[in-house]
């Protein structure tokens, strides 16, 4: 048995391109029995014609393919479609995670690549010792007051959070009939909205009496993290090569080269802010090749 089910939801016409990278990035992890399930999320036949046959050739890729959603749209699900009409992701967790049978279970973004396998390896370290732990993620997000979405156009607070770029669970004692579903609650005149796993997590705390833990800040340069890509409208594979090196030369320069971060940044904000920007912006479809 594993000791790691890694599992990544690869939605739509944008995701692919940079999921390509995300996918071989796991690539770097030696020492750790891991298998990484790849969930095909209404990906187009054109772009599972072009990135299938690379994704299978890796020997820790399980990918999901689901052919049977091609030339289809998935049910309503009430969710405000931010990214086309896909299944969102917390409905093919809720659907797919309580069937993995390994120690720890992770969620993990397809724009989330790996540059050093070392803050897995702490994560797992610390999971493997403290038996209080739930889970462990690579990022927490305090609550957030007045927080307007530009996608929904509306104003509510965020509650406090444990980011789902990259989560690993331990799988006993979990409910998984829990939802891992976003959901808005109101009370004394104000809105909380709990993001996609934050209702997940704290149900989970509260009945088992354990917390989760966040790596520390000394790894955040083993992986970078490039946000919304599947509402992106810019990036495809001809430019998505030159967009990453900048990215990752903005967040950790180059090695040997002094001050290399601050020219990434120069490049970052000259070049591709409009493409960042962009991904504010709601967009009614963001498929590439139309319906």
């Amino acid at each position: 048995m594993n000791k790691v089910d890694f599992f990544m939801i690869v939605t739509g016409d944008r995701d692919p391109d940079i999921a390509d990278y995300a996918i071989k990035g796991f690539s770097k992890i030696k020492g750790l029995d891991f298998r990484l399930v790849v969930y095909s999320n209404y990906i187009h036949p054109v772009l599972k014609k072009r990135y299938f046959p690379r994704w299978s050739r890796y020997p820790y890729v399980d990918l999901v393919r689901n052919d049977f959603q091609d030339g289809t749209e998935p049910e309503k699900t009430g969710d405000v479609p931010l990214e086309g009409p896909f299944d969102p992701g917390w409905l093919v967790w809720d659907r797919n995670l309580k069937g993995l049978k390994a120690r720890y279970v992770a969620t993990v973004d397809a724009d989330f690549e790996i540059l050093s396998e070392r803050f897995v390896h702490r994560m797992i370290e610390a999971l493997d010792t403290d038996r209080e732990a739930m889970g462990a993620s690579v990022y927490y997000c305090p609550e957030v007051k007045d927080y307007f979405d530009t996608y929904r156009g509306t104003t509510f607070d965020i509650v406090g959070h444990w980011g789902s770029w990259c989560s690993i669970y331990r799988r006993e004692g979990l409910d998984f009939g829990i939802s891992m579903r976003n959901r808005f609650e109101k009370a004394g005149g104000r809105t909380a909205f709990w993001e996609d796993q934050s209702f997940f997590q704290h149900r989970n705390m509260e009945a088992g009496k354990m917390k989760m833990l966040t790596l520390e800040d000394r790894f955040c340069r083993d992986f970078i993290h490039y946000r919304n890509f599947a509402k992106n409208t810019l990036l495809n594979e001809r430019n998505i090569g030159f967009y990453r090196r900048v990215k990752i030369i903005k967040q950790n320069g180059v090695a040997g080269l002094k001050a290399s971060n601050v020219i990434g940044r120069a490049l970052d904000r000259l070049i591709f802010r409009k493409y960042d920007m962009e991904r504010t912006v709601f967009h009614k479809d963001f498929r590439r090749f139309g319906a």
